[in-house]
């Protein structure tokens, strides 16, 4: 899903955060505690898909929503942030 979003160059903004969105969720279905602390994973993740599409702006905006103003990084954290994106 990684390649197939850093290979996107046809995809606009909106597309593209959608793409990584799904990434995101993929990368969280497996984890069972919900309250586990994910940082280190997570901002990984997060690199790896600000540095698939460096010149998009609103992708890079939108994972530091994800990410903004968390002290910790848990499953439910992210996923409510979704949400509410």
């Amino acid at each position: 899903m990684l390649d197939d979003l850093k290979n996107d160059n046809r995809s606009g903004a909106a597309e593209l955060i959608d793409k990584a969105i799904d990434i995101i969720r993929c990368q969280l279905d497996p984890i069972v505690n919900r309250d586990k602390d994910i940082k280190d994973e997570f901002m990984e993740l997060s690199r790896e898909i600000v540095n698939s599409q460096l010149s998009m702006a609103p992708l890079i905006n939108s994972i530091g929503y994800l990410v903004k103003d968390l002290d910790l990084i848990t499953k439910d954290n992210v996923l409510l942030r979704i949400e509410q994106f």
